[in-house]
C-alpha cells in the first residue's frame, strides 16, 4: 500500500513537472497534457516496479505516516500552483507569494537569458546596459530593464553558468518557453 502511494506522488510529481517543460517544448497545451500523462505513468510504473528505496512500513508510527501524506498533499498542491504561474504569469494568485511584487517580477533566469542571447552575438555578457534602463542614474536605485512582466537581473556569474541556458535556447528561444523548460 506504501509502495504505491509513493509511486504515484511521485508520478503526480512528474506529471505537473512534464506538463510545464512540455507547454514550454511545444507551446501546445494539448501537447503538454500528453507530456505530463505519459511522464506521471512511467513513473509510477517504473517507481511501483522497481522502488527506488526499499520501504519498511513497519519503521514508522501511524502517526508519522499521517504527517509525511498530508505534507506530500501540500507540497503536491504548491507544485501545481506554482506550475500554473510558470505556464502563465498572468496568473499572479498561483505564484510563490501572491502579495510580494518583488516575487512576481523576479526571475534569475532571466539574466542567463539575455547573457546567452548575448553571448551568442560576441556581446560582453556583463555590459550593464543590456540589463539597466539607459536613462538609469547611477546614484539611485537601479531600473532593471524588462522581459514581459519580469524584470532582468544582473548577471553576475562565471561564463560557464551559460552553457545549459544556451542550449536550451535551441529547444526554445523564447524567454518565456524557456522559463517553463
Amino acid at each position: 500500500m506504501m509502495r504505491a502511494l509513493v509511486a504515484l506522488s511521485l508520478g503526480i510529481a512528474a506529471g505537473i513537472f512534464g506538463f510545464t517543460a512540455g507547454a514550454g517544448l511545444t507551446g501546445s497545451w494539448f501537447a503538454a497534457a500528453l507530456i505530463a500523462a505519459f511522464a506521471a505513468g512511467l513513473v509510477v510504473l517504473l517507481v511501483h516496479a522497481r522502488p527506488i528505496v526499499a520501504l519498511d512500513e513497519a519503521a514508522c508510527t501511524r502517526g508519522l505516516k499521517i504527517v509525511s501524506g498530508l505534507a506530500t498533499l501540500v507540497a503536491l498542491a504548491q507544485l501545481a500552483r506554482l506550475a500554473v504561474f510558470m505556464v502563465d504569469p498572468s496568473q499572479v494568485a498561483y505564484s510563490s507569494i501572491p502579495s510580494s511584487k518583488w516575487e512576481l517580477e523576479h526571475s534569475c533566469l532571466s539574466a542567463y537569458f539575455v547573457s546567452a542571447q548575448a553571448a551568442s552575438t560576441s556581446t560582453n555578457i556583463y555590459d550593464d546596459a543590456l540589463f539597466t534602463m539607459p536613462d538609469d542614474d547611477p546614484n539611485s536605485i537601479r531600473k532593471a530593464r524588462m522581459l514581459g512582466p519580469f524584470k532582468i537581473d544582473v548577471f553576475e556569474y562565471p561564463p560557464p553558468f551559460l552553457l545549459l541556458p544556451r542550449a536550451l535556447m535551441h529547444l526554445t528561444p523564447d524567454f518565456m518557453r524557456l522559463r517553463m523548460l
